[in-house]
């Protein structure tokens, strides 16, 4: 049941994430000058990708996904993923309640 709730979070999260950041420049939210690169791993930060994975899924090394994320975090003003992900969530205004 878990693992049925938490297949439908990243669509969800997808979704949510594009709003912010499609949004985000007009608003003035925090966030509005990421590159379409870091929007895309915060994307897939939400989606619970590793490193590694999102090293593999832009053909970069490691070394490089690192970089880009540490360039991330010191934009939104954050210091981990959960914190990124949960700032682009909290400027959605809406978070699906899958866990009832």
């Amino acid at each position: 049941m878990l693992t049925q709730r938490l297949s439908m979070i990243c669509p969800l999260l997808h979704i949510a994430l594009c709003q912010v950041f499609c949004q985000a420049k007009s608003v003035g939210a925090p966030g509005h000058d990421l590159t379409a690169i870091e929007r895309e791993l915060l994307t897939w930060l939400a989606a619970g990708r590793s490193n590694q994975q999102m090293a593999e899924l832009r053909q970069r090394s490691l070394s490089t996904v690192r970089n880009q994320l540490e360039k991330l975090y010191a934009k939104l003003g954050v210091s981990t993923r959960a914190e990124a992900v949960a700032l682009a969530l909290r400027q959605t205004r809406h978070l699906p309640d899958l866990w009832e």
